[in-house]
């Protein structure tokens, strides 16, 4: 996972679950609905800030790649791949 993408998406997820969970404790690898409840609200929430601290507009990521987001190494991955040369990631 990409370091500074992974740091600050696990503890914007934390605050942001209805789960009682610490950012180390995050599954990277499970369905975040499913098992930490979050919102689609939430999930507008997190990628927004994910977005934001990455330096990538949110308008990049495609209906297939919100569709797909389903977990945190899902998030950090595809948002990765947007970051601009020289950027957060």
């Amino acid at each position: 996972m990409h370091a500074d993408i992974a740091e600050f998406t696990r503890r914007r997820l934390a605050a942001l679950t209805a789960a009682d969970v610490t950012p180390g404790e995050l599954d990277p690898d499970v369905d975040l609905v499913r098992s930490y409840g979050l919102t689609s609200l939430n999930k507008v929430v997190l990628l927004t800030s994910v977005c934001r601290r990455a330096g990538v507009d949110l308008t990049l990521l495609s209906d297939d790649d919100l569709a797909q987001m389903l977990t945190l190494r899902e998030i950090i991955d595809t948002i990765a791949r947007y970051v601009p040369e020289g950027g957060n990631a």
